[in-house]
């Protein structure tokens, strides 16, 4: 059972640490924001080496003194965890109220009392492993004041009596460890594919919302599609301007106009390639300005440096986005697939 529970807390904190590794990749961060989410990796794979261990050792049938040091191992991750977490949790996720609680508070503070509590369990087991004169030797403080006069005034022996006393007693605790950090532990992957629904649905109205924009442009004529262009109302590639609904988008943040402030469409970098702007902003600037907007300096039409690279991976984000249109719209209007259709009318007129 303890082998069980310990595979599937091992299972648990893999699927963790590539949650976060894929947000890591897949968002950027601020630095600062970077370097706590390293810290918490890293700490997080520290406590999954410690379960691994524990687990391989349960395999082997390891003695209980070898499980004693693993789960030594765990809690000083559980503790380190204790700091860690409610940073993560309130600073860079910013959640707040219960479940910023839950998730920064108490989660980490049962995972590490259910570890301290096995390890108090190991420790006794393997103080009952000892013989009788091994056990001898073995000599535990005695504590006396409180608080902060707490000190160790002298030491003792033990017998298997009182180790058998004292594992009756954290063993019948050791079920209610676990059921709350279970517990909790439920609660957050129920919220988090409670999100992950919401997510998609969230996506599936901006998509739908961005596809009646489109169309009603399209109809219009705005000044944000070319005339001649793509007859495809869903086209993203024909608009001038990334549209406002796409500005958060992963791809589209990280490149930012400086004089327009929003996200570039076709991109081109000032001499010294580090400086990017929206080519039709910049042009105008120098136009009427003669200089550069951000370093002062002189600067021409001519000296402006283009970013065919840059410029695939916004175009084909953009293509990716319109893929995602219209299988909104089809989804809304319940359409099937274009294979299903051309199959379909392949099999109404064989001749064609």
């Amino acid at each position: 059972m303890a082998g069980l529970l310990t595979a599937t807390r091992v299972a648990v904190e893999t699927g963790d640490i590539f949650f976060r590794l894929n947000r890591v990749t897949q968002r950027p961060f601020h630095p600062n924001e970077t370097a706590m989410r390293a810290i918490s990796i890293a700490n997080q794979t520290f406590i999954l080496i410690a379960n691994l261990g524990e687990f391989l050792a349960a395999m082997r049938g390891g003695a209980n003194s070898s499980f004693k040091n693993w789960k030594t191992a765990e809690c000083v991750g559980r503790f380190l965890n204790l700091f860690i977490r409610p940073v993560e949790v309130y600073e860079i996720e910013g959640k707040s109220g219960v479940e910023g609680f839950e998730n920064g508070i108490l989660l980490p503070f049962a995972s590490f009392f259910r570890a301290l509590n096995e390890g108090e369990i190991y420790q006794q087991k393997a103080y009952l492993d000892l013989s009788v004169e091994e056990l001898a030797k073995v000599r535990i403080p005695v504590y006396e004041g409180s608080g902060e006069h707490c000190y160790i005034s002298s030491y003792r022996n033990i017998t298997k009596e009182e180790c058998e006393e004292v594992l009756q007693q954290i063993q019948s605790a050791d079920l209610t460890f676990k059921a709350v950090e279970l517990g909790l532990q439920l609660g957050a992957v129920e919220k988090i594919a409670g999100r992950t629904v919401s997510a998609c649905e969230l996506a599936q109205r901006l998509y739908l919302s961005l596809a009646q924009k489109l169309q009603t442009l399209s109809q219009t004529q705005g000044a944000q599609r070319p005339a001649g262009g793509n007859s495809n109302p869903f086209d993203l590639l024909a608009l001038s301007e990334i549209p406002q609904e796409l500005e958060h988008d992963v791809i589209f943040s990280r490149y930012v106009c400086p004089i327009t402030l929003r996200p570039i469409r076709h991109p081109v970098a000032d001499p010294n390639g580090v400086t990017l702007y929206e080519e039709a902003s910049i042009r105008e600037w120098i136009a009427a300005h003669g200089r550069s907007p951000v370093t002062g300096l002189s600067l021409r039409q001519d000296q402006l440096l283009s970013r065919p690279a840059l410029q695939l991976l916004i175009n084909n984000r953009l293509q990716y986005h319109s893929n995602r249109i219209e299988e909104a719209v089809a989804h809304h209007l319940n359409i099937p697939p274009p294979g299903e259709l051309q199959a379909g009318a392949e099999a109404e007129n064989p001749n064609y």
